[in-house]
């Protein structure tokens, strides 16, 4: 499976723990304002402490879930989310660094992101995506969103088979998931405007389990991006 992964990514401001993947992205979770929780006030020391201008890794991750207040969401205003992408993200264009908004909990119901992109400093380069959705059809509306409201390449950060409109119920049926993760994959490659995705561990359909192993959704995620490689 390594062969096949192009990045990855922890939630952290330094990635460690991994070899062989091409691209750590280091990500600027929150502000550190909500403490430990999801260990924020730590993650914020971690990559205000690790990079500079000079010293600026190839992408960096901007918020997670800035627009939600739910425990693993950041849940950040939009005037703070612009203060800290100015003072801690934006300098990090200057050392090539290509920049990836805040994801958005909302999806495509999201209002946080343009008002956050029109005082902003330095623009963002990639927008980061969130897509949980039950069908191709909802996934690839989500795209469209984005894609006609920015008009910039998208990271798809986290996906998943997902009921969003129905108390956020994961998709229970195995044969829909694995359907759902091999359309999700040949759509993704067919859409030139996805820069880069990667599946998330939705509760209880994991791709990876406690162990580090795949799962069998995982082993069809794994078979879904072989026939690409």
């Amino acid at each position: 499976m390594k062969d096949l992964i192009g990045w990855w990514y922890d939630w952290s401001g330094k990635p460690s723990g991994h070899s062989g993947a091409p691209i750590a992205v280091p990500m600027l979770w929150g502000n550190g304002h909500r403490g430990s929780l999801q260990n924020d006030a730590a993650r914020f020391a971690q990559f205000t402490s690790t990079w500079s201008a000079s010293n600026a890794p190839p992408y960096v991750l901007g918020f997670n879930e800035p627009d939600c207040a739910s425990g693993e969401s950041a849940s950040m205003s939009v005037g703070d989310s612009v203060w800290a992408w100015n003072k801690y993200i934006a300098p990090l264009a200057q050392g090539n660094s290509r920049l990836i908004s805040p994801a958005m909990c909302a999806q495509l119901h999201e209002s946080f992101l343009k008002p956050f992109s029109d005082q902003i400093s330095t623009p963002f380069d990639i927008v980061a995506v969130h897509i949980y959705k039950p069908d191709i059809a909802q996934l690839k509306a989500v795209l469209d969103y984005f894609w006609n409201k920015y008009n910039k390449p998208m990271w798809v950060t986290e996906w998943g088979c997902v009921h969003d409109q129905n108390g956020f119920q994961p998709c229970w049926d195995q044969g829909q998931n694995a359907q759902f993760m091999r359309d999700a994959v040949r759509t993704f490659q067919a859409d030139s405007r996805v820069y880069a995705y990667a599946p998330c561990n939705v509760h209880p359909n994991w791709v990876v389990s406690s162990g580090g192993k795949l799962t069998e959704l995982g082993r069809v995620y794994r078979d879904a991006v072989r026939q690409y490689a």
